[in-house]
């Protein structure tokens, strides 16, 4: 198959950049990619020679170590490879190399402690490496796991056009999530191991009619893997519903099986390390093929340069977009998905391999070395220049934005301690020149890209614009630090500066969303304040929080109550009186009973501490108001309870003394307006509360006119309502003075009468005589007199009425009164006898 013209040939030396699309501002230009010591293809070892490669190049996932494997037909060699350092050094690197006798070698697996090797004669070796400390001559154990006794169970005769059964172990892979477990592959059949079990694998399945040769975990969950073979086809199996009698593989996603994903046998498949639903895999046919498991059937990316099959494909480590393949044409490409339209970015010299590639991988130590083993057993090594990929890098900025140009740059050549810091540093002169947006943008070059499925599984309908999809995916993943970059290529040298990011980007994020009008993403926002907030108090400034409210309060009220109440537990810890939270929580509080006395004001508001409590039983409130759940009576009961020594917010005082009074609970109202008058005296308020008095009082006369003709319960409830507002409260407006009493007496004769109605008509007379309301004194002076003495007499006839009722009922038959009525006018009239 022939190949179309690359982006990036190799001639000479040489890599000729063509000009693109997307790099219309860069000049075309050649130059030649080595340094003053060692070109950029290089051998490991020179002189390493060996037959029959293994089909695979493994490295160590621990980055501290960088060594990568390969077998020969009789052995395994370990080999300490370099990394960029080691090559610019002027001297010849020193390669240190260990064997491992095993033979016939054809594939092997590296996870941690864990070394699988694979042979020819149906046999995998399990060999525990501790590459930092292991003596040079020590002998580790090995456990050995035998497939030829299943092989013989399941001996089958040879049918035309099918591959006859072999030994050979195709492939090994170690599950990346839970390295205790193993597939292998052998003829048509997957095998599920524990290390830890050795005689026999755990499960074993056919996977098709002919062999199957690639295999790769899902690094994201540990419980699928893909399988691909001769069949040309692509299979995900999940090791949850691996029971017998039962289909293994996975049919909720449209993608997988996928009976024709080539046009020739599947060699080697792998799941990115980053993006969980991206796949790729290379075939005897000369492509690879991208596939995103959440979009169907069809390839979202075809790479096609080789003019071979294509051997092995690896993902890279640091860059989600960029891939490393090896073929049977000699040669190794370095792929970007983000480089359109041909996406070769670079390939291998023509003289550098003699044989077929047959193993490819990057170091996990240094992300732009890259490795690959040809069929012959030679070695290279290759890395990328600093030079050679910042002509690729992607820029969103303009090229007068020459600073943030710089930072795109060190973000993708992952130069992380000058990227972060230059960011800081740009990003605060942005703000300061009003421009919050350019400098978010800028640091959000510092965080990572997550994906928006971690794990897709529903089938789902294919988009229309799938491929839109994709390729803004590659745009914001080549941008940006792609999806779960391994921590140490991330840690910058100065530790301080991403506190400092942190902070800086919460503050820059609530400015932009407020510039843009977006309440919904700034509510969001809100707990990420807070979280920065108990880092450092002063982290947001007070006039932003401020703006912050005034913003979110007219969307959401409740939820706006309930961020200022959890700012105030954090300023709380401050001693003294904040004056930015003094400001929010007059915002939230509304106009302060005590305005008009600025020291009864100043009294009260002189600590965090009591603003916060303000706030927060102001937010409980609220949510008691606007619950349907919850009656009348829990509202008075949780006020009551709980309310601070003096309820500031003039607006949630109206809001309850309204609830009050339109629920006739008119003796609860009058006390508590006394209980408010008593501490705001020589404030406004205090005005405006009296007026709400007599307002309140021809309403309660009006209610109190229509109780005669209702039924006992609301009697009861209503004269032990009067008693109260008359024993209670010292200055009732005065036309109660004389409305109270004489409705008392009214409804609890009618009470009275409810109770005795049957009995003995001379007893009935005497009780409702007993209940009647004194005569009025005549004119005159005695009359002033006792005028003057009605405000305190209210008290002595509340009294009088009680103990009279409380005669009455004890002389009436048990069954008529209900013993709660009964037990709380014992109790009532026992407080008020203990008080009087």
């Amino acid at each position: 198959m022939l190949a179309q013209v690359p982006l990036c040939a190799v001639e000479d030396n040489c890599f000729q950049l063509e000009r693109s699309s997307i790099f219309e501002r860069k000049k075309v230009q050649s130059f030649q990619v080595v340094n003053q010591f060692d070109p950029l293809y290089r051998p490991v070892i020179e002189g390493f020679k060996c037959e029959n490669a293994s089909a695979s190049v493994q490295i160590t996932v621990d980055h501290t170590t960088n060594h990568i494997v390969i077998g020969n037909r009789n052995k395994i060699l370990l080999v300490q490879t370099p990394g960029i350092a080691d090559i610019n050094q002027s001297t010849q690197t020193k390669y240190k190399a260990k064997d491992i006798i095993c033979p016939q070698v054809t594939d092997v697996d590296w996870l941690g402690s864990h070394l699988l090797i694979s042979n020819n004669n149906g046999t995998v070796f399990l060999h525990r490496m501790d590459i930092e400390h292991q003596e040079e001559d020590s002998e580790q154990p090995v456990i050995a796991y035998a497939h030829r006794n299943v092989q013989k169970n399941r001996e089958e005769p040879a049918i035309p056009g099918k591959m006859s059964a072999t030994q050979r172990i195709h492939r090994v892979r170690l599950n990346k999530i839970d390295p205790t477990l193993f597939l292998t592959l052998e003829n048509n059949n997957l095998n599920l191991w524990h290390v830890e079990q050795p005689n026999e694998p755990l499960k074993t399945r056919k996977c098709g009619k002919n062999p199957a040769y690639a295999a790769t975990w899902n690094p994201h969950s540990g419980n699928r893997f893909l399988l691909g073979g001769v069949p040309r086809c692509l299979k995900m199996y999940d090791v949850r519903t691996f029971r017998d009698g039962e289909k293994n593989v996975v049919r909720t996603l449209r993608l997988l099986p996928l009976s024709h994903a080539h046009e020739g046998a599947v060699l080697d498949v792998q799941w990115s390390p980053h993006v969980p639903h991206w796949v790729a895999s290379c075939s005897e046919d000369a492509s690879i093929k991208i596939w995103d498991i959440r979009m169907g059937d069809r390839p979202v990316q075809v790479l096609i340069d080789h003019t071979d099959a294509v051997n092995a494909v690896r993902w890279s480590p640091d860059h989600a977009e960029m891939l490393w393949s090896g073929g049977a044409d000699h040669s190794c490409r370095l792929w970007s998905l983000a480089v359109r339209p041909h996406h070769v970015i670079a390939t291998t010299p023509p003289n550098l391999f003699q044989n077929s590639v047959v193993g490819v991988g990057f170091s996990n130590k240094d992300p732009y070395v890259c490795y690959a083993a040809s069929n012959d057993g030679r070695i290279s090594s290759c890395y990328m220049t600093d030079e050679y990929l910042q002509l690729i890098y992607p820029s969103r900025y303009d090229e007068s934005y020459t600073k943030e140009r710089s930072v795109e740059r060190n973000i993708f050549l992952r130069n992380f301690s000058s990227a972060f810091n230059d960011a800081y540093q740009c990003a605060k002169k942005r703000y300061e020149e009003n421009d919050p947006i350019t400098a978010l943008s800028l640091l959000e070059l510092c965080y990572e890209r997550r994906p928006t499925d971690r794990e897709p599984s529903a089938i789902r309908p294919i988009p229309e614009d799938f491929m839109e999809l994709f390729l803004h995916e590659v745009s914001e993943y080549s941008y940006f630090i792609p999806p779960n970059l391994p921590q140490h290529l991330v840690v910058p040298g100065d530790i301080g500066v991403l506190d400092k990011i942190a902070e800086f980007r919460v503050l820059l994020e609530a400015e932009v969303l407020i510039t843009k009008k977006d309440p919904e993403k700034l509510f969001e926002l809100l707990p990420v304040i807070l979280d920065s907030m108990e880092k450092n108090v002063f982290s947001v400034p007070g006039p932003l929080l401020q703006r912050i409210m005034k913003f979110i309060l007219p969307y959401d009220y409740l939820r706006a109550v309930e961020f200022s109440a959890n700012l105030g537990s954090v300023f709380s810890k401050l001693s003294g009186l904040n004056e930015a939270w003094k400001n929010i929580s007059d915002l939230i509080l509304g106009t302060n009973i005590f305005q008009g006395n600025d020291d009864l004001v100043k009294r009260h508001t002189m600590s965090n501490e009591l603003l916060t409590d303000q706030v927060t039983f102001l937010l409980n409130m609220t949510v008691l108001f606007w619950s349907e759940e919850h009656g009348k009576e829990q509202i008075v009961e949780y006020f009551e309870d709980n309310k601070p020594l003096e309820v500031t917010s003039s607006t949630l005082n109206r809001q309850y003394l309204n609830l009050l009074s339109q629920n006739h609970l008119y003796d609860k109202f009058y006390l508590y307006i006394e209980e408010l008058q008593a501490v705001c005296e020589g404030s406004k308020f205090h005005g405006k509360l009296t007026k709400l008095k007599v307002q309140a009082s021809e309403n309660f006369q009006n209610w109190l006119q229509n109780l005669p003709g209702t039924p006992p319960d609301i009697l009861q409830s209503s004269i032990l309502l009067i008693v109260n507002a008359m024993w209670n409260c010292r200055s009732l407006p005065s036309t109660l003075n004389t409305f109270l009493p004489a409705t008392l007496s009214e409804i609890s004769t009618e009470l009275a009468s409810s109770w005795v109605s049957g009995d003995d008509d001379e007893t009935s007379r005497d009780d409702d005589e007993e209940l009647k309301t004194p005569p009025r004194p005549r004119r005159g002076k005695v009359q002033v007199q006792e005028k003057r003495k009605e405000k305190t007499s209210n008290r002595d006839l509340a009294l009088e009425m009680v103990d009279k009722l409380n005669r009455i009922m004890r002389k009436t038959d048990q069954k008529k009164v209900k013993p709660e009525w009964r037990k709380q006018v014992e109790e009532t009239l026992s407080l008020m006898k203990r008080v009087m």
